[in-house]
């Protein structure tokens, strides 16, 4: 049982719960507001998906004008995917007058919204000087970071490019083979031949052999650059049984890691039948 001493007492109690009952409908105000703004962007976000999935339809139509209509509103609200269409449309011109500047500008913005495919275009532009003012410094930075980070292959692929001809960065043929071998790994195919035709210019036996190993590697998943260079290394007196050991070890790598990239073995015939390019 409680006793209060005094009126004192009665009155701070009073006061006390007054002051938690405020405190109560202020925290449940601050619930339904929260509550109807998760409601109200909830609708924004179906009505935004509605006129982009729109936006996407009339594109596909070929009618650029309504897909260009439908996608600038929410391209100024930071709808980074139609950040992205909006900078494709004046990238390519379509429906609109070609306008690099203005792709940049929208590919920026979707980039900082966190759009990685518009991130990587940016770096395209500026390695190239595309809309804006050729920075191959920035272009690195980009690139390293989306290769870092997020082990985008392309970018990593641009990265080991950059290492290997001092674009941005001054040349280094270890940090070049890194980041192609990371890339080559992923069964990139442009890293690979890029990164056999540079461990072949080095000459070393060792990356010799690496670079075999590689062009096998295109070469099976029907790479018709890497069967020319294949052949000419062969014609050129490279030894049959370094083409037969390495196809068997490229082909285990290959079935183990990515079997689907193996759509048909006869595609590549040096080494189905070793001696048909004699």
């Amino acid at each position: 049982m409680v006793i209060f001493n005094s009126l004192h007492d009665i009155d701070f109690i009073y006061d006390y719960f007054n002051h938690m009952n405020i405190h109560i409908m202020k925290f449940k105000n601050i619930i339904a507001l929260m509550l109807f703004n998760v409601i109200l962007y909830g609708y924004m976000d179906n009505y935004a998906y509605a006129d982009y999935k729109s936006g996407a339809k009339a594109y596909s139509k070929g009618d650029f004008a309504m897909a260009l209509k439908l996608w600038l509103p929410l391209a100024q609200k930071d709808n980074k995917q139609a950040q992205f269409q909006l900078a494709k449309i004046y990238a390519n011109g379509r429906g609109v007058e070609k306008n690099d500047a203005i792709a940049f500008k929208w590919y920026s913005r979707a980039a900082f919204n966190g759009h990685k495919q518009a991130t990587f275009n940016k770096a395209y532009m500026l390695l190239n000087g595309i809309g804006t003012k050729k920075n191959s410094n920035e272009a690195f930075i980009i690139h390293y970071r989306l290769a870092n980070k997020y082990n985008t292959v392309k970018a990593q692929n641009a990265l080991a490019h950059a290492y290997e001809n001092g674009v941005g960065i001054k040349k280094d043929f270890d940090m070049a083979k890194k980041w192609y071998d990371k890339a080559a790994l992923s069964n990139d195919l442009s890293s690979q031949l890029a990164l056999a035709n540079m461990l072949l210019l080095n000459g070393a036996k060792k990356h010799q052999m690496m670079a075999i190993f590689w062009l096998q590697a295109a070469c099976i998943k029907g790479s018709i650059k890497a069967l020319n260079k294949l052949q000419a290394l062969y014609k050129n007196g490279l030894e049959k049984k370094i083409f037969v050991d390495n196809y068997a070890i490229t082909m285990d790598w290959l079935k183990d890691s990515h079997p689907k990239s193996i759509p048909n073995y006869s595609k590549c015939p040096l080494f189905a039948q070793i001696g048909s390019v004699d």
